[in-house]
């Protein structure tokens, strides 16, 4: 991320259907990915592999229970620049950050 790029606070999710105004909007502070690491240690310990393996399959890999600060603060860091589209047949969705 660039010294340049603005400070973003939230991920945003927009989903919908064609022209239609029905659809989804979140906004969901980056902050609460903070709080939520810090819960991480209230996990049982057998339950930390399954987590674990559920999302390598996603594509993330390493062990999030083993996380150093630093790396969470990297890791919202990133998602402020994060961006994601798609269509589908019967609408899109959206995945930023503002």
């Amino acid at each position: 991320m660039s010294n340049n790029s603005p400070i973003r606070h939230f991920l945003k999710i927009e989903a919908g259907k064609g022209g239609k105004e029905e659809g989804l909007l979140m906004r969901v502070p980056l902050g609460l990915i903070r709080a939520g690491t810090k819960k991480r240690a209230l996990i049982l310990r057998k339950e930390r592999g399954k987590i674990n393996q559920k999302l390598k399959k996603k594509g993330i890999v390493g062990d999030i229970f083993e996380m150093s600060d630093n790396q969470i603060d990297d890791l919202i860091r990133n998602l402020g620049e994060l961006e994601i589209k798609a269509r589908y047949n019967k609408g899109s969705f959206r995945i930023y950050s503002e």
